[in-house]
């Protein structure tokens, strides 16, 4: 990540969140999986060329974020939430609110830390957003 502010990034994703929120970039049958994610993604690279890239090769991505919608599909493998990751400071893989993506850093919740992240439930509402998956 870039020495800029964390407000530049999370900026830019929450653009990116209120234009499927508002359904300007739709949420329906033939935008989920693969295909949903690489449109977000793409939008994210021509939008904020600067910031995002979807090239998967480390040494071509100049220190942007890499959106990865690669790992969107069937048989693909990610990191899941709240895994421990094999990092200095035992950081973890934590989901965080939109509200809070100004707040928390990359690097700020670690295996000792993590219960101060944990306002509310993560699975709150989990089983209320009904929705299938699509190839």
């Amino acid at each position: 990540m870039r020495s800029s502010s964390i407000a530049w990034y999370a900026n830019s994703l929450k653009e990116i969140n209120e234009l499927i929120t508002k359904g300007i970039l739709p949420t329906h049958n033939n935008y989920y999986g693969k295909i949903g994610a690489k449109i977000v993604a793409l939008l994210a690279e021509q939008k904020w060329a600067n910031i995002f890239t979807t090239n998967i090769r480390k040494e071509n991505r100049d220190k942007k974020i890499f959106v990865d919608y690669l790992r969107n599909g069937k048989g693909a493998t990610c990191v899941c939430p709240f895994s421990l990751r094999a990092r200095e400071g035992a950081k973890i893989s934590m989901p965080i609110q939109w509200k809070d993506l100004e707040k928390i850093k990359p690097n700020d919740v670690n295996i000792f830390n993590f219960k101060e992240y944990l306002k509310i439930s993560p699975w709150k509402n989990f089983f209320k957003n009904k929705q299938k998956i699509f190839e």
